[in-house]
């Protein structure tokens, strides 16, 4: 009889084990799925700010043709290239290739772990 009550408690145990086990897949699966999700996110945000600072490099060209006449124009023009082509920009850059980086590592690690359960 202790043979099969042993069975039973052992049983019990490893029927605990397996769900402790499924509610650790399930919240990999979301976390992975939430990073995927912000990984979108910071791509869509850098393609947002590379088309926006396109734009305004566009725009700042077009007063070239009167910086000669007009010195306010010669040094908005300096400033704003500086800024959208300078330390700036660079920082941003690196932020998102930063950002980038390790969510990718990240989302790679995880699916390691996944396949190694």
């Amino acid at each position: 009889m202790d043979i099969v009550n042993d069975l039973i408690r052992r049983r019990a145990a490893c029927e605990q084990e397996i769900a402790e086990q499924e509610r650790k897949i399930q919240e990999y699966e979301r976390a992975y799925e939430s990073l995927r999700r912000f990984d979108g996110a910071v791509d869509t945000a850098q393609s947002n700010f590379h088309n926006v600072n396109t734009v305004k490099l566009n725009r700042t060209s077009e007063l070239s043709s009167i910086t000669s006449r007009c010195r306010t124009a010669q040094l908005y023009l300096e400033g704003s290239h500086r800024t959208l082509n300078g330390f700036g920009a660079k920082i941003v850059g690196a932020a998102f290739t930063g950002l980038d980086v390790m969510i990718r590592l990240k989302l790679a690690g995880v699916q390691t772990e996944d396949t190694e359960l």
